[in-house]
């Protein structure tokens, strides 16, 4: 009679451990892609019957600090995320989710989002990762009769600014530009870029190529025109000059 048991055993083994293997997982993926700005929800499931599963504690955390959790009795409880600080959790029914308001680079920081079970068939874990898309929010621009600057707010991931002269042309510009770069707490980049030209006629473009050869965002320029002056702004200028001189004389 052992043999038998033995074999049904076996041959449950492998049930048994699929169904352990898959208590929780994660939709959609473990993998989220995030637009720069918008929302991002993270879905922890409990795959198994909940009729047959008693939940005593779920929770998100990341880089092994809590986010929040769920209890016993269903009661939600939000933590200090240190870096992770716009978010909000729901529970319904075996779902813990995690929802992320605005995410920032320092939220995708090569670290994981961790979902933990704890309930009466033991402990359970699973992690996924936000990947920030190459984005750009905007581009301020300021042009005089000598250089032309533009200036790429929150950036994430951009790689080099190239420019042109006008909007139709494919030919870079590659002499007189300096571009600097600076990254504040939330790890967005301000990326300023200065083209130098002697022109006063011309119009240039500032483009951010991303990483990914794309580009993010542009701006035309114009460059103001040195309009010349008119025969009666010289004479009206040099009748002020000569004034001028006559009332220093005198005094």
């Amino acid at each position: 009679m052992r043999l038998p048991i033995l074999h049904v055993f076996l041959w449950l083994l492998p049930a048994l451990t699929t169904s352990t293997r898959e208590m929780v997982r994660l939709q959609p993926n473990p993998t989220v892609s995030a637009a720069c700005g918008q929302r991002v929800t993270l879905n922890c499931d409990v795959v198994y019957s909940l009729d047959k599963l008693s939940i005593k504690h779920m929770k998100w955390s990341f880089n092994q600090r809590p986010l929040c959790s769920v209890d016993a009795h269903e009661n939600v409880t939000a933590h200090s995320g240190g870096v992770i600080t716009h978010f909000h959790c729901n529970y319904t029914r075996g779902r813990l989710s995690l929802v992320l308001h605005d995410v920032r680079p320092t939220d995708t920081i090569n670290l994981d989002f961790m979902c933990k079970l704890k309930s009466d068939r033991g402990a359970k874990h699973i992690n996924t990762r936000v990947e920030l898309q190459e984005c750009c929010a905007g581009v301020q621009t300021e042009t005089t009769s000598g250089a032309s600057i533009c200036i790429f707010d929150k950036v994430h991931e951009g790689k080099d600014v190239h420019w042109f002269h006008g909007q139709q042309s494919k030919a870079r510009l590659h002499e007189g530009i300096s571009t600097s770069r600076h990254v504040d707490g939330d790890g967005w980049w301000t990326i300023t870029s200065i083209l130098k030209h002697t022109s006063s006629h011309k119009s240039f473009k500032c483009s951010l190529m991303g990483k990914s050869g794309r580009y993010l965002r542009g701006a035309l320029l114009r460059t103001p025109k040195s309009a010349p002056q008119s025969k009666s702004s010289l004479l009206t200028s040099t009748w002020s000059l000569l004034c001028l001189s006559i009332y220093l004389l005198w005094c």
